[in-house]
């Protein structure tokens, strides 16, 4: 009894979470940003800088998640 709780313990402890990120939720405000930008010029209303400022959180979150992944590989490759 002892041997299975000691072994589920183990296995649980090799298992790694991954780590949380941002990215993936600034990466879908960033489109939705530079979408909002681009259907209200047609009105009359000149939000590009919507648009701009989505451009530059959509670059932000791309290299942000890049990085993470590049990052995660290097330790899997370590291992």
């Amino acid at each position: 009894m002892m041997s299975k709780m000691n072994d589920k313990k183990q296995s649980t402890q090799d298992t790694e979470m991954i780590r949380r990120t941002y990215a993936p939720i600034a990466m879908a405000m960033a489109i939705m940003m530079m979408f909002w930008g681009i259907l209200c010029h047609p009105y009359g209303i000149s939000i590009w800088s919507m648009s701009l400022a989505g451009g530059g959180l959509f670059a932000w979150a791309l290299y942000s998640w890049m990085k993470e992944v590049c990052h995660e590989w290097s330790i899997q490759d370590e291992a």
